[in-house]
């Protein structure tokens, strides 16, 4: 009987530490890209927290959405010639979005400003569908502070 409970205690170990595991995304990129999206992340934050405070008259945040697209090639290419597809699409739906803000932040009456929403709800879908998005899907905001700040220049 003894034996039978030390199997058991052990089975649930195991499964709890499995199902922890794959509930985290159990860590499945190579360092070297966890590394390249704890940037994007970085930066991408730095530039969401500008945009939600851009306000008509301010200075637009450039530096910070290049940052945040350099970065975003950055994890790109850490991904190497092997790439996780679904990471790839996601970084790619992060690159229309910051490419959208950098244009938008360098030519305020750009067509790509009716676009911005749209970009940016696809990319937080695609980083949504991944196991982990590392944080990133909560970065993409500040739309409509954008675009106010866009039609009064």
């Amino acid at each position: 009987m003894r034996v039978l409970v030390v199997v058991a205690f052990g089975g649930v170990v195991y499964g709890l530490v499995t199902i922890i595991g794959e509930g985290t995304g159990g860590g499945d990129e190579p360092p070297a890209v966890r590394d390249e999206l704890e940037d994007l992340q970085s930066a991408a934050e730095a530039l969401a927290v500008r945009l939600e405070d851009l306000r008509r008259g301010d200075r637009p945040p450039r530096r910070q959405a290049r940052r945040a697209l350099t970065a975003q090639r950055a994890a790109v290419r850490a991904l190497g010639d092997d790439p996780d597809r679904a990471l790839e699409d996601a970084l790619n739906a992060e690159f229309d979005w910051l490419d959208g803000v950098n244009t938008v932040l360098r030519n305020p009456s750009t067509r790509l400003l009716g676009s911005l929403g749209e970009r940016g709800e696809a990319a937080i879908d695609a980083f949504e569908d991944l196991d982990d998005d590392h944080g990133l899907a909560r970065t993409i905001r500040g739309v409509a502070s954008l675009t106010r700040w866009a039609e009064a220049q």
